[in-house]
């Protein structure tokens, strides 16, 4: 995950569990954050906090200080999926708890604290790569994929679905992404060879599909103008999609093994990929056709 400025990168792993802080101007590890941290980390919007798993709980990070200054819990272990709504105000998180689904935290404005305000049950959990859950663009829905391949969006207010597809796709889902204009919710399923899915955000209308990745894909990205779509997987490529003609723009390759991780960075410009041989590798999110990538953190 990039920091809001894009000048730091937060990566973790496993065996032994662990989150490393980097600088990416310097290409130098900054900080080692080791109390039983695990693979997933988030920054916030605004860059003041990181949230990381530990256990059954998302620990809140100051990241001026490095401080601790809440743990969140999940109900479940290990923890599932978690991102922040765009303007920072909500935490959402995919429980393995059957009887959780997906948890929605808020922020108060006066103190800080963040506090449990609704859950989604009939969520079907799964393991630690399936399911996937976006915010809206505004923070005020919630699209979920889960492990029978239900596509499910919900109004945070009223709690009431705004679609519910229970078939979306035949396997269970592993990603989903819902584009930052808000008209535009991409899905990918399972450990086989399908393709991404593009859903109209309102209806759950079916758009397209985009073809390419011969293996699952693990992350999917919008763009900040939702023009493009990456997408990352088993078969060791970073692909980079045309959302609106629907094709594939460019193949990133270099990794030796599944890319787990993608993020991109704030200005759109850097994207930060991170295999399962624990390779961390930086992109141009723009490629030029004979340009020499990657650039191993």
């Amino acid at each position: 995950s990039f920091s809001s400025d894009g000048r730091l990168l937060a990566v973790g792993g496993y065996a032994p569990e662990f989150i490393e802080i980097w600088d990416i101007a310097g290409s130098r590890l900054l900080k080692l954050l080791q109390e039983d941290g695990g693979c997933r980390v988030v920054f916030s919007p605004g860059g003041d906090l990181l949230a990381t798993e530990t256990n059954d709980q998302i620990c809140l990070w100051r990241t001026n200080t490095w401080e601790r200054v809440q743990k969140l819990d999940t109900g479940a272990r290990p923890v599932g999926l978690f991102k922040f709504s765009p303007d920072g105000r909500r935490l959402a998180c995919l429980s393995y708890a059957r009887t959780k689904g997906a948890i929605v935290w808020e922020v108060s404005q006066e103190s800080g604290e963040w506090t449990e305000i609704g859950s989604i049950s009939g969520v079907m959990p799964g393991d630690r790569n399936t399911g996937s859950l976006d915010f809206s663009p505004e923070g005020e829905a919630l699209v979920i994929g889960d492990a029978k391949g239900r596509l499910l969006a919900v109004d945070l207010a009223s709690g009431k679905p705004i679609f519910d597809k229970p078939n979306t796709h035949p396997q269970y889902v592993t990603a989903v992404a819902w584009s930052p204009d808000g008209s535009v919710i991409a899905s990918v399923n399972g450990y086989g060879r399908s393709p991404i899915r593009l859903w109209d955000a309102v209806s759950g209308r079916p758009l397209g599909e985009l073809k390419g990745h011969s293996a699952w894909v693990a992350k999917l990205i919008f763009s900040a103008d939702g023009a493009r779509l990456y997408s990352a997987g088993g078969d060791q490529t970073i692909r980079i999609w045309d959302v609106k003609q629907q094709r594939l723009l460019d193949t990133l390759r270099g990794h030796q093994h599944e890319v787990l991780g993608l993020a991109l960075a704030p200005d759109g410009n850097t994207l930060a990929s991170a295999a399962r041989d624990g390779v961390v590798a930086l992109w141009n999110a723009h490629p030029g056709p004979r340009e020499d990538q990657p650039r191993r953190v």
